[in-house]
């Protein structure tokens, strides 16, 4: 087993070294859903890197619901295609060269990966499968089983290793322990963002404004807890107001707990963004709360970041992001200790300008160890040493009975309420 990783690690720098001398690859990634979140901006930005590095990227949506500014943001990058266009373009004898296909698939979306994209278009590609979220393949319900998550296991167990990616090694073994197999051979590549090579120091900084941006979903639920302990404090006389950016299925809870509180006056629902704001929104923030992609982002920009923990419930936090150890961004980690964001938040508050500074900056060069810089040459080394020969076929039938077998699951309250939304 030594052996196994010593030459697959030999491998790498191998790759990395051929990558010196601008050795490109035809890369296309794949898109399911059409609305922005963390896995979407992250392939957005992978592409963007991958272009700039001499590289050539493709991007292919399997929604045609695609907002049309997104969409132009993308072709400002590389090709789009939509399925329809692979047919017409193999018709013409006019596909793309492509060699690796990446995606962050789940359920049909990713059995058509293998079934159609690679098989009927790109049969010499390599499929490389990213696990850039906790919840992508682990489904829990209650008393009616998932016919995908025997599917998965099904799939993981075949594919080889360095096929599968992994955002984390927390990530990686709360799936080891979900379908009982061994991804220990699976490379870590973790969320990439883009982070300023130098530090600029934060000016007008509004000391009482925290800021969340996110889904509000059950595993993002960290917000009524939050909102609980501002109205705590501003019966202390502290003066904090809390600006949430997001839509999804606890908008009614949170609404009702801001009436019941009488908070709308200091706690404001923005709604959903547009990615290009993202900077503006948090730029003259106290601090950030939050996990994933979102906590990295306002990092990046020098405002402190306190980690939210996923499926929590409570007040409870891990503490500062710059903080943390790993790749980590959010995910619930036994034995980890953790504690009230109340302390956290009047550090900030009540630090000196100089104390302040410092956290900012702590922030920033937190986020420097997700950088395309740290990131980019071990993911196009995955790419490069991905498998190509390994493919995946479903029967008709058998592909008919998932999608029967599914349907009592589109009733909500069979799927535990953490596993709803992603």
């Amino acid at each position: 087993m030594g052996s196994d990783v010593y030459d697959y690690e030999k491998a790498i720098f191998i790759t990395v070294c051929f990558y010196s001398l601008n050795l490109s690859m035809n890369i296309l990634f794949i898109r399911d859903y059409p609305f922005i979140d963390g896995t979407f901006t992250l392939l957005l930005r992978q592409a963007y890197h991958a272009k700039k590095d001499g590289h050539n990227p493709y991007f292919l949506f399997l929604n045609k619901n695609i907002e049309t500014s997104l969409l132009v943001e993308v072709k400002g990058i590389c090709p789009v295609y939509f399925p329809g266009d692979l047919s017409r373009l193999k018709s013409e004898n006019n596909l793309p060269p492509i060699e690796v296909i990446h995606g962050i698939l789940s359920g049909d979306r990713l059995y058509d990966c293998y079934d159609t994209i690679k098989a009927k278009y790109f049969p010499g590609a390599a499929v490389v499968i990213g696990f850039y979220h906790p919840r992508t393949f682990i489904i829990k319900t209650h008393g009616w089983p998932s016919p995908d998550v025997k599917m998965y296991k099904k799939l993981f167990s075949k594919i080889p290793a360095q096929n599968l990616l992994f955002m984390n090694d927390v990530v990686r073994k709360e799936h080891e322990s979900y379908f009982h197999l061994d991804f220990s051979k699976s490379p870590l590549v973790p969320i990439m963002v883009d982070v300023p090579a130098q530090y600029v120091p934060r000016k007008n900084v509004n000391k009482n404004k925290i800021v969340s941006v996110g889904r509000l979903v059950y595993f993002k639920n960290y917000i009524s807890p939050l909102i609980n302990l501002l109205a705590s404090l501003r019966k202390k006389g502290y003066a904090f107001e809390y600006h949430i950016y997001g839509e999804g299925e606890l908008m009614d809870e949170v609404k009702t707990i801001i009436n019941k509180l009488d908070a709308g006056h200091y706690v404001y629902l923005h709604g959903r963004i547009e990615y290009a704001d993202f900077n503006s929104i948090v730029n003259d923030a106290l601090l950030f709360v939050g996990m994933g992609t979102s906590i990295i982002e306002s990092s990046r920009q020098g405002v402190p970041g306190l980690q939210a923990i996923e499926s929590c419930q409570e007040d409870a936090t891990y503490g500062w992001f710059f903080q943390q150890q790993g790749y980590e961004v959010g995910e619930q980690i036994a034995g980890k200790k953790t504690g009230s964001y109340e302390p956290f938040i009047l550090q900030a508050y009540t630090s000196s300008e100089d104390e302040y500074a410092l956290l900012c900056e702590k922030s920033w060069l937190r986020a420097r160890e997700f950088s395309a810089e740290k990131v980019m040459q071990t993911y196009y080394s995955v790419l490069q040493n991905a498998d190509k020969k390994f493919s995946f076929h479903i029967p008709v039938w058998k592909r008919y009975m998932i999608k029967l077998m599914r349907q009592p699951l589109k009733w909500k309250p069979l799927i535990k309420k953490d596993y709803r939304g992603r």
